[in-house]
């Protein structure tokens, strides 16, 4: 399976301003690859080292989660799902693209929750903007 950004989504996300001047290549078949050995080869090698990691991130997440919401054992209470999915896939995400000093700083996990949607807005002002006064 291949996985490319399509011309709309790079229009959409336009990477050169949005990641800092990260320009993807303008060859078909190129935009996905890093990506596609990133996920088939490199994770994948590591799936035996991986799954602990992130399952015991996931719990400590989520138990984080449970305790700010103020349940007692026992008891039933409710966890907003959209900051807590969130919380819980950055939080996975961070132990495995990102060295531990970073992953576990609270900072840097406030900014990435952040930055996907900081990404889509800015994306969409761009769009609304002139060519010209893009970057």
């Amino acid at each position: 399976m291949k996985y490319r950004l399509t011309t709309n989504s790079l229009q959409f996300i336009q990477p050169k301003y949005t990641l800092n001047g990260f320009e993807w290549k303008d060859q078909r078949g190129v935009e996905g690859t890093a990506y596609v050995v990133a996920l088939h080869n490199l994770l994948t090698d590591r799936l035996h080292e991986l799954v602990p990691k992130v399952h015991a991130i996931l719990l400590k997440t989520l138990k984080a989660e449970i305790a700010k919401s103020g349940t007692k054992n026992g008891e039933w209470d409710l966890l907003p799902v959209y900051a807590t999915s969130k919380r819980l896939v950055t939080n996975a995400n961070c132990a495995i693209f990102f060295p531990k000093e970073l992953a576990e700083n609270e900072e840097f996990q406030k900014a990435a929750v952040a930055w996907p949607m900081d990404v889509a807005i800015a994306a969409e002002m761009i769009q609304l903007l002139p060519r010209g006064i893009g970057p």
